[in-house]
């Protein structure tokens, strides 16, 4: 919901309520992208939707991302051709757009694995690899940067974590992931936990 919000208010401020229709604002991929909002509104499942297109009007940007999951998300969020607006979507979570870029493809892939009720705790991410941010100092401190435990849960965890930061400070997630894996010490190494995570300031503020 954060992401969409802010990629649909960064867009619309940029190019104005149909932005995603403006070619030159996305790379090569944007016509992929709108077949895929074409078949979005030949559904009309949703009564906003209809609201516009029953009278031959554009959805505005808005309206188009209520529909759109993260694997969509993520999609356009990679089209965009200019740093600028990809940086002016990222500033909002405190973090370089790279490594944003790549956390939104990871977590949308993080998202089909866990919908599809697949083991995820020892499993190798290294379908959508995560790229380890190095800003802030804050975050990167506090991720594993061993080669042989990079690509395990630890760092999705904790990128999420810190996202999740951001977006709801009152949210109980992180203090809820941090007593479950408490629980299991003997996973640990299995998931990429360095050790003293604990210990970290995302991690040790939740408790």
């Amino acid at each position: 919901m954060s992401l969409r919000t802010r990629w649909a208010y960064v867009l619309s401020h940029r190019d104005g309520p149909i932005a995603h229709r403006n070619a030159e604002l996305f790379n090569a991929s944007h016509p992929d992208l709108l077949q895929r909002v074409e078949a979005l509104y030949s559904a009309r499942e949703e009564i906003f939707l209809r609201h516009y297109l029953e009278r031959d009007e554009e959805p505005p940007i808005w309206a188009l991302c209520e529909v759109l999951s993260l694997g969509d998300l993520s999609k356009w969020l990679g089209s965009l051709k200019h740093h600028r607006d990809r940086q002016a979507i990222a500033d909002a979570y405190g973090i370089h757009e790279r490594p944003f870029r790549s956390f939104v493809e990871h977590i949308a892939y993080i998202r089909n694995v866990c919908a599809h009720h697949a083991r995820l705790w020892n499993r190798s991410l290294v379908v959508a690899t995560l790229a380890l941010p190095k800003e802030p100092p804050e975050l990167a401190k506090q991720l594993q940067h061993d080669p042989q435990h990079s690509q395990q849960l630890y760092n999705s965890l904790t990128v999420l974590a810190w996202h999740i930061r951001v977006i709801s400070p009152h949210s109980t997630w992180r203090a809820q992931m941090c007593s479950l894996i408490a629980e299991r010490p003997d996973l640990w190494d299995a998931m990429g936990f360095p050790a003293g995570w604990q210990d970290f300031a995302l991690w040790r503020e939740s408790a």
